[in-house]
């Protein structure tokens, strides 16, 4: 459909800024109306502007100021994050292995030793010395 609009001279640079195209303006500011009154859908206004896609017509929107949340969307955002948090308050991370008591720091370095030296014994009897050997030696040297 095509609408003529006549704005006298004097009242123009009111309402059309400078440099910018009339038409474009006043579709963009009907289109931006109707879709805050919830006559169009945002799949007919990108159709309207002949955006490509909808990732489009969010940037459109937000020039107009208009945003899909309502305070509705806040109060279940709110309700859901409380659900969350309550069930964060009452999660026991589980028990570590050996009776609640996690291994004495000489008994890891104790083991890392032995499988180091192991894996160099390894290495060394098969005559294929390779980068876990080299590892097996640092790892020796330094849980020392």
């Amino acid at each position: 459909m095509q609408v003529s609009v006549e704005i006298p001279d004097e009242f123009a640079g009111y309402i059309v800024p400078a440099g910018s195209d009339p038409a474009r303006l006043l579709l963009e500011n009907s289109v931006a109306a109707a879709y805050r009154d919830h006559r169009l859908t945002m799949e007919q206004v990108r159709q309207i502007l002949g955006f490509a896609t909808r990732m489009e017509v969010d940037p459109f929107l937000q020039k107009y100021e208009i945003y899909d949340y309502t305070v509705e969307d806040l109060a279940e955002d709110v309700a859901a994050y409380d659900r969350l948090q309550g069930r964060r308050a009452q999660y026991k991370p589980p028990r570590p292995p050996h009776g609640g008591r996690f291994l004495p720091i000489q008994a890891v370095s104790q083991a890392a030793i032995l499988c180091a030296r192991l894996s160099l014994i390894l290495a060394i009897s098969t005559g294929t010395p390779n980068a876990t050997a080299v590892i097996a030696v640092v790892a020796t040297r330094s849980f020392r």
